[in-house]
């Protein structure tokens, strides 16, 4: 009897509203319009259910209910059987098109917009469908009202409202799969990682092959804030804002691995980089040189381009560099050797070391890392 319609006679309204103590003749005169049996669906019928069994608590709940009972009965029995609002999920691959349903009726004018927002992508009336915003499009079918997303971006994964007038018809979250990427870089390089979004983005990694929690958090980006872990917050640098790129800079073989960007707010993976770090290990080493004594920073490694060296991270401030056809120094103190270029050695020669030589300096291959080197300086003993 829960499923599917009944009707309801007066004989059954009186045994949903009888409320011990409530006079017949009361009950009949404020129910009085309410014996013509009508179609109710099974909806109403589980609320008059919850009614009835409020009645049998008899006395204890009339003394409450004796002044709102009947309005209870009405209230229930003149509840809408329209079409109660729909939920839906939809999930598309990025850069494909989806359809969004929306099933119901209206006689007015159907409009979809992005959930709690007043701008209205595409709307149909009685007559004809209008796009109002490029990439949207609805079309005319009886009984539904879809909308397509011609392309599917980072951007619409959201929720999405299908109005008739002012009446809420359906709810649609669009979800999509996650992007897929395979990289292969030499070490020294870096790894640029496209966020999609300017949302709240987690930046997960795992190593191949290694123990420990299967994603653990390196990263999170919202907008221009980035914060990275220790291991990362001196490597890590965002380079553009649309689409956002985070730089990973300096990668190593052991930063091998699999690389997740994550909704931070909804948890689903928007892209999945699988990279693979190869070549030898980038270097990074120190120099103990004697005040005033000359020290060579060895710089080991494949290069087609500019070799050059710099003070620490700035690839700017030029020091000496080579190409293929010769070597210059930039800066007086400071010596490459092309006889050592083909060979893949480009070191560097400082002629005289002082005080402000002590600090970090950084060989290059053209824009890619190859070693950092640590200069300390120490006076010779008297």
């Amino acid at each position: 009897m829960m499923e599917g319609d009944l009707t309801l006679d007066g004989a059954d309204q009186s045994a949903v509203c009888g409320i011990p103590g409530l006079p017949l003749s009361n009950r009949d005169t404020e129910l009085s319009a309410l014996t013509t049996p009508r179609h109710v669906t099974a909806p109403e019928y589980f609320l008059f259910f919850s009614v009835q069994q409020l009645c049998v608590f008899g006395d204890l709940l009339w003394s409450v209910m004796k002044s709102c009972s009947s309005a209870v009965c009405v209230l229930v029995l003149l509840i809408t059987t329209g079409s109660e609002s729909c939920f839906n999920s939809v999930k598309v691959k990025l850069h494909d098109s989806a359809t969004l349903p929306c099933p119901g009726t209206c006689s007015g004018v159907v409009r979809w917009t992005v959930e709690n927002s007043s701008d209205v992508l595409a709307e149909c009336d009685q007559t004809s469908c209008r796009s109002e915003k490029e990439g949207y499009q609805m079309i005319h079918d009886q009984g539904n009202y879809p909308l397509t997303i011609t392309r599917a971006e980072f951007n619409t994964i959201t929720w999405f409202t299908c109005k008739c007038d002012a009446r809420d018809l359906c709810d649609v979250d669009v979800q999509t799969y996650p992007l897929r990427s395979t990289h292969q870089i030499i070490a020294g390089e870096s790894l640029e990682l496209q966020l999609g979004k300017s949302d709240p983005v987690e930046v997960l990694y795992n190593s191949t092959g290694g123990a420990g929690p299967s994603r653990v958090q390196i990263c999170t980006v919202n907008g221009r804030a980035l914060w990275c872990s220790p291991k990362y917050e001196q490597r890590a640098n965002l380079t553009s804002v649309s689409p956002t790129i985070l730089e990973l800079r300096r990668m190593i073989p052991s930063d091998s691995g699999v690389y997740w960007i994550v909704d931070k707010q909804s948890g689903e993976d928007i892209h999945i980089y699988t990279v693979e770090i190869r070549g030898p290990e980038f270097c990074s080493t120190t120099v103990t040189v004697k005040l005033h004594d000359p020290a060579t920073l060895h710089c080991i490694g494949r290069c087609s381009g500019v070799a050059k060296w710099t003070v620490y991270q700035k690839p700017t401030e030029v020091l000496a560099e080579c190409n293929q056809t010769s070597c210059r120094p930039v800066k007086e103190g400071y010596q490459m050797i092309h006889d050592q270029y083909p060979k893949g050695n480009f070191s560097l020669t400082i002629t005289r070391a002082d005080y402000s030589m002590k600090t970090w300096f950084t060989c290059w291959c053209d824009a890619r890392n190859i070693c950092d080197v640590d200069v300390q300086t120490y006076r010779k003993p008297c």
